[in-house]
């Protein structure tokens, strides 16, 4: 039997995060404070850019993903 496992992407609500946070910061202070030219900030988002290759990473190793991870077997509500 083959087990397949399904989620949905998170990858877009992620990557709306940063955009907002950038928004938010204004990518001018936020260019000065990590030392490049504030130009950079916005090729970061376009299309092809780095956030949403960077959006789909870290939805895919599951950072902004709450864990759950926990499986018990074989133990009785008085035994937890």
């Amino acid at each position: 039997m083959e087990t397949t496992i399904t989620r949905k992407s998170n990858a877009k609500n992620i990557e709306a995060k940063i955009r907002n946070g950038i928004q938010a910061h204004s990518a001018i202070r936020i260019a000065q404070a990590i030392g490049v030219n504030p130009s950079q900030i916005t090729r970061w988002q376009s299309e092809d850019g780095i956030i949403p290759k960077m959006a789909k990473l870290l939805d895919c190793i599951g950072y902004d993903s709450p864990k759950q991870d926990l499986v018990i077997t074989n133990i009785s509500g008085e035994e937890i």
